[in-house]
């Protein structure tokens, strides 16, 4: 709170969680097109994305948002982990560690069954 010439000013820097979630989504977004980009994959190659983290409220925001996640990265399945990953790094959002990782999306006849995966485009 500040006063002065009479003016008095309060600013609320609280957060809501809500909002945060949606911050921590874009990040994860703009840390998975520059994994792309350095994987070397085309802008329109669909993808395989792999999302691990031990931290309660990065999960929590990837469960909210896993859907603009995936739209925004051209993600036919978002996971835990990949095995067999086209590539892996490991990323800061705000204080927290995430290991992302991308593999170029298999044919359809290939792809895991719905059971195998957090989240799969129909």
């Amino acid at each position: 709170v500040a006063a002065g010439d009479g003016l008095t000013v309060a600013l609320d820097t609280h957060v809501p969680e809500a909002l945060a979630d949606e911050g921590v989504a874009r990040d994860l977004v703009r840390q998975v097109q520059v994994l792309r980009k350095e994987a070397g994959f085309r802008v329109e190659e669909r993808i395989t994305l792999g999302i691990a983290t031990a931290d309660e409220s990065l999960a929590r925001a990837v469960e909210a948002h896993g859907d603009f996640i995936m739209e925004q990265t051209l993600a036919d399945a978002l996971v835990e982990d990949i095995g067999d990953a086209d590539i892996t790094r490991e990323a800061e959002i705000g204080d927290h560690v995430v290991r992302l990782s991308l593999r170029r999306a298999r044919r359809s006849e290939d792809r895991p069954t719905a059971s195998a995966v957090t989240r799969a485009r129909p």
